[in-house]
């Protein structure tokens, strides 16, 4: 991660590769970097919904009513009436 003298946080990611000449010298460096901000963002984003959801993932209790409309016992531990 690289710092942006305004502040702002960016994700960078590079590749490097080292020429050689015919004898197997090195003789330079040859590289490329992208800026993935934008994807890296996205998957921490993704990452928080993904722990949310599995958060909130526990059993919701229901209660069911008899047909005299009496509402039946229910048991949360067991999620069963």
């Amino acid at each position: 991660m690289l710092e942006e003298c305004a502040g702002e946080e960016r994700y960078l990611e590079g590749i490097v590769t080292i020429e050689h000449d015919s004898q197997g010298d090195s003789v330079g460096v040859r590289g490329v970097v992208r800026d993935v901000t934008a994807r890296r963002v996205a998957e921490i984003a993704l990452q928080k919904q993904t722990k949310s959801i599995v958060s909130c993932s526990n059993p919701i209790p229901v209660r069911c009513m008899s047909s005299t409309s009496a509402l039946l016992p229910f048991s949360p531990s067991t999620n069963q009436q």
